[in-house]
């Protein structure tokens, strides 16, 4: 009940420079799958979602960082939810981005952030 009313809360855009997530980032699960197998869904919050741009340089590195950046701003926003994984991730890349006259990569994150019990 109590996770209900905060999640409400924080949905209305109530949030506060105080509001600490209920669950710590690093624990929400990412994945491909629409579901979890052996665990139960509690409850949905609807999509969560990102968009970058990484300019091309010095290949793969700048890739692999941002790449790293983007899982973990999803996972942070999920947890922001009371969510403690994030169903059905997708990555959509677009390699003839261009940004204030900038090459580069383009690319979309999204994902169903998810309150999921028996994992762990």
């Amino acid at each position: 009940m109590l996770l209900d009313i905060w999640n409400s809360w924080l949905a209305a855009g109530k949030k506060t420079k105080d509001a600490t997530p209920l669950v710590d980032p690093d624990d929400v699960v990412v994945t491909t799958q629409a579901w979890i197998s052996g665990t139960r869904v509690l409850g949905y919050y609807g999509p969560v979602a990102l968009n970058g741009f990484i300019v091309y340089r010095r290949g793969t590195l700048v890739l692999s960082r941002g790449m790293d950046e983007c899982h973990r701003r999803m996972q942070r926003k999920a947890a922001s939810l009371g969510a403690n994984a994030i169903l059905g991730f997708e990555l959509h890349f677009d390699p003839f981005a261009t940004r204030l006259k900038r090459e580069g990569l383009g690319w979309k994150a999204v994902g169903t952030a998810a309150r999921v019990e028996g994992m762990g």
